[in-house]
């Protein structure tokens, strides 16, 4: 960086970080005992604080001292799930319900049609509409919940596939099904600590989108 565009992008920073402050020119040379003349140099780029100065200018101001000397970021801001709102949890809540409609279709269809099988599939119809559910949920909770609903959701999918399978295939060993579901809810947990351990993905947590300020 050049001298003169060091000496601007600290004159501006500081000008931004006073202002955002509420404070003057003579209120911020009071709090770090110079000059209101000297900090309008500052600001002027006509003169650039020591290293001490900046260190203090920084407390003050509450950010780093690379918040002073570096110019602020343009980048556009990445969209976050903090951006969870209502028509997004509306819409999850709707689409949920589209596996158990056709649930209720194909039971009433077979109930009518075909009552015995209807019967012996009744049980295992709706935990198939139950596992589907939890796709469709787990897919917009990926695109717009925040991120501990994906471990919960998945958790709940991994159960209601295990349970599935139980009831639909008898020569399938109970203790295999229910064990390879145990090691997948282990991995989720760990998944979920690894994330928050390491900071991906770190949003805050609530149940429900914010209400609208």
């Amino acid at each position: 960086m050049e001298k003169e565009e060091l000496y601007l992008v600290i004159a501006k920073n500081i000008s931004d970080l006073r202002r955002a402050k509420g404070m003057t020119q003579l209120d911020l040379a009071e709090l770090i005992h110079y000059s209101d003349k000297t900090v309008s140099k500052w600001e002027r780029a006509e003169a650039i604080p020591d290293m001490e100065t900046l260190l203090l200018l920084a407390d003050v101001f509450g950010v780093t001292v690379n918040d002073i000397v570096y110019k602020k970021s343009t980048s556009t801001p990445k969209v976050t799930k903090d951006k969870f709102t209502w028509t997004h949890f509306y819409i999850t809540i709707i689409s949920i319900c589209v596996p158990y409609l056709l649930v209720a279709l194909v039971s009433l269809f077979l109930g009518i049609f075909a009552p015995n099988f209807f019967k012996e599939w009744f049980v295992r119809i709706i935990f198939y509409g139950v596992s589907a559910s939890f796709v469709v949920w787990l897919v917009f909770a990926v695109l717009w919940w925040p991120s501990l609903w994906e471990q919960i959701i998945c958790s709940f999918l991994v159960w209601s596939v295990a349970i599935s399978i139980n009831i639909s295939f008898k020569t399938v060993g109970t203790l295999l099904i229910y064990g390879v579901a145990i090691v997948l809810q282990i991995t989720i947990i760990l998944w979920w600590l690894l994330k928050r351990a390491y900071g991906i993905k770190k949003e805050k947590w609530r149940m429900l989108p914010q209400k609208r300020k």
